[in-house]
């Protein structure tokens, strides 16, 4: 476990130094990964050929034989990064059924529009990590301004905040709002200018986020001078192959483990 900077990252937040923090949402402070890797695998099971089932490590002899659930899930985001950079202003909803189409076509078999349909109701049923509200509360109890940088629809994101988080940032971006998603700069941009509204320098930012890809490599590439948190949670695998990205400050596997460091004097 990398705690490059935990002295410097606790000391500047104690300080006041640290005046907002932003985070990433969805694989950060809400768990998404287990109900897509489920749908996928169950997906699979009733829809793919024998031959496509192979490709996925399932020899298909019955129910009870094994799927590469890793194995569908990489493809699906590598399908899915594809539909987010060929049609950027499409709202989330929109991104996920064209990536469950294109991920069916990917496997030789015809797009299922009921399956699509359900599929792209899924953000409204992803749950918050246990350790997520306590985080976000303690962090505005300190007086910083909490924010969000989302690659998601506001419509869902308002549901999230209000049935999974129980928590409304202070200020929000979303794919929604500037046409694009991360990892282009437009939607950090758009929050630096609005944290700069509040006079607050990106050297007084704090970035919580658990993908490379979408968030730790534009930021650090980008704004060196803001601290980033790498939040490395058991079990990720997406988001996290990339290269050349600039060392986080800070690198925990939980927010209960940033929490204890970062208030408790770990």
């Amino acid at each position: 476990m990398a705690r490059t900077n935990a002295r410097n990252v606790r000391e500047r937040i104690e300080s006041g130094f640290i005046r907002a923090a932003i985070f990433d949402v969805y694989g950060t402070l809400v768990d998404w990964v287990p109900t897509i890797r489920r749908f996928l695998v169950d997906f699979a099971r009733e829809h793919f050929s024998q031959e496509a089932l192979r490709r996925v490590g399932q020899e298909p002899t019955g129910p009870d034989s094994v799927i590469d659930a890793d194995a569908l899930l990489q493809k699906y985001d590598e399908v899915r990064r594809r539909v987010q950079i060929e049609h950027p202003t499409a709202l989330y909803p929109a991104v996920l059924r064209q990536s469950l189409d294109e991920f069916a076509i990917a496997f030789g078999i015809e797009p299922v529009p009921d399956e699509s349909r359900r599929f792209a109701e899924g953000p409204r049923t992803w749950p918050a990590f246990h350790d997520s509200h306590a985080v976000l509360c303690q962090l505005r109890e300190k007086g910083l301004v909490v924010a969000a940088v989302s690659n998601i629809d506001n419509d869902s994101l308002r549901h999230t905040c209000d049935h999974a988080l129980e928590f409304r940032f202070d200020e929000v971006v979303t794919a929604e709002d500037v046409g694009a998603y991360k990892p282009n700069p437009r939607l950090l941009g758009r929050m630096l200018s609005l944290l700069g509204k509040r006079n607050v320098r990106t050297d007084q930012i704090l970035l919580i986020a658990q993908s490379l890809y979408s968030d730790h490599k534009p930021t650090g590439k980008l704004y060196p001078e803001i601290l980033r948190v790498h939040v490395n949670r058991p079990g990720s695998i997406l988001g996290l192959t990339v290269e050349g990205v600039p060392a986080p400050d800070l690198e925990v596997s939980t927010l209960s483990e940033f929490e204890a460091i970062i208030f408790g004097g770990r």
